[in-house]
């Protein structure tokens, strides 16, 4: 049987000059993450964030993306 161990949800339109969020929740895991998050256009990265995630405890990562992209 398949378990999913992590829960991500963030939009998918991406505007610049905003504050872009996504959340995320560790379902299962022994010890604490980092979850890295990021933006690319044409394969290239815009933004970039990481931050340790605990299980069960959801975060939010905020990215901001710039205004020229």
């Amino acid at each position: 049987m398949l378990r999913r161990t992590y829960f991500v949800v963030a939009s998918r339109m991406v505007r610049p000059g905003i504050v872009y969020r996504v959340s995320v929740m560790v379902l299962q895991a022994p010890l604490p993450l980092t979850v890295r998050v990021a933006i690319q256009r044409n394969g290239v990265e815009i933004s970039g964030e990481s931050q340790d995630v605990k299980e069960g405890i959801p975060e939010t990562i905020i990215l901001r993306v710039s205004v020229v992209m």
